[in-house]
């Protein structure tokens, strides 16, 4: 559920301001999965190829 500002909501931006919190939202899935993928190569580059790449 997503929590739009009131303000937006009146002044008939619903649209935009629903995009605005997607593009947040993807934004931080983003920065985690980079963060995620570091951790995976750094693993490989300190287990070698025992460790499984992530799909």
């Amino acid at each position: 559920m997503i929590q739009l500002k009131k303000e937006e909501v009146e002044a008939g931006r619903q649209l935009e301001e629903e995009q605005r919190i997607y593009a947040e939202r993807l934004g931080k899935v983003n920065e985690h999965r980079a963060e995620l993928r570091t951790l995976a190569l750094e693993a490989r580059a300190i287990w070698g190829e025992s460790v499984s790449p992530p799909e």
